[in-house]
């Protein structure tokens, strides 16, 4: 049967996994009709980037139809930015038609429509849950026996905090840092939980030095700190993260993700919520991990899970019904 959805992925391995879990949903109803692709990655805000998602066992993305943007395309995409302009300026010109976002998606109920491209962040976790309540599966099984023996001490009874900046940092009116509040609260609350004072602190982050200077009060309670220097890659980071028993996420995609892996299986899972801030991510609110608003400090009481993973599951099979038929 041919392929009639095309789901590509964007942006780094966060809203790639978004992308993939969205594209596993639309396959466990319409097997056979779904593709990804990574040819619109390189469009981004970082012509740098590929696919990246392969590398999480996971995302069990071999399980796809997955079609790949070829090297000596990926080449001049890096090379020239006015390949990239023009290739971009042409696909968004001839697949307006046949594009939708994922408003677009969810809006698929009334129509007939057979045959779409999906060209958006696929920022629902309703989507992973979906496909964690179908298979029946917990989200992540820890594999302490992958973990560097040195790590292991904070990976099993200490915490784990997560730092990363980002365009944080290079569009500072558009997105906000995170307070030292955030994390300094997030630490009691676990303590306070287990009823330890003496766990010990790992900080992961991209850039050692971004810590002591943007978290001062975080840096001095932690331990130890591992970034680019410590020659620890990013995704042995995320299994890091994933593997906590105590995680504080940072506001960043990847982040979440290592947060959600480990969602059902550790004893604290900590995000963030920024004052004012808009949450963009369907279910951010109602997924069972500890939300913390940034600026007080203030712990937020969650939505309930049942009636919003109920809703949108209903409209999801209304909407594969349309498709299937």
């Amino acid at each position: 049967m041919k392929s009639q959805i095309k789901v590509f992925l964007l942006g780094g391995l966060g809203n790639q996994l978004f992308g993939t879990f969205f594209a596993h949903a639309l396959n466990l109803n319409l097997p056979s009709k779904v593709t990804i692709s990574d040819q619109l990655i390189p469009f981004g805000s970082n012509a740098s980037r590929s696919l990246v998602v392969d590398s999480i066992a996971e995302a069990e993305i071999n399980n796809l139809d997955v079609f790949r943007i070829s090297r000596k395309l990926r080449s001049l995409t890096l090379r020239s930015k006015t390949f990239r302009s023009l290739s971009w300026h042409f696909y968004k010109t001839f697949s307006i038609r046949n594009r939708l976002d994922l408003k677009g998606f969810w809006d698929l109920n009334g129509t007939t429509r057979k045959s779409f491209e999906i060209m958006d962040y696929c920022d629902d976790w309703f989507f992973p849950e979906y496909v964690r309540s179908t298979k029946r599966l917990k989200a992540f099984e820890p594999c302490l026996e992958t973990i560097p023996k040195e790590y292991l001490p904070y990976i099993r009874d200490g915490i784990v905090c997560h730092v990363r900046l980002g365009d944080y940092l290079s569009h500072p009116k558009i997105y906000k840092l995170l307070n030292d509040n955030y994390y300094l609260a997030s630490i009691q609350l676990i303590v306070d939980n287990s009823k330890k004072n003496d766990k010990p602190i790992l900080v992961i982050t991209e850039d050692e030095n971004e810590v002591t200077t943007y978290f001062p009060e975080l840096a001095s309670k932690c331990e130890k700190i591992i970034g680019k220097r410590s020659n620890v890659s990013d995704i042995e980071a995320f299994y890091l993260m994933a593997n906590a028993r105590n995680l504080v996420a940072a506001n960043s995609t990847f982040s979440m993700w290592a947060a959600w892996f480990g969602l059902y299986s550790r004893e604290n899972t900590i995000v963030p919520r920024i004052k004012n801030g808009s949450d963009t991510q369907g279910g951010f609110m109602e997924l069972k991990w500890k939300i913390i608003e940034s600026e007080s400090g203030e712990l937020i009481p969650n939505k309930e899970y049942e009636p919003w993973f109920s809703q949108r599951q209903h409209d999801f099979h209304g909407i594969i019904e349309k498709l299937r038929n």
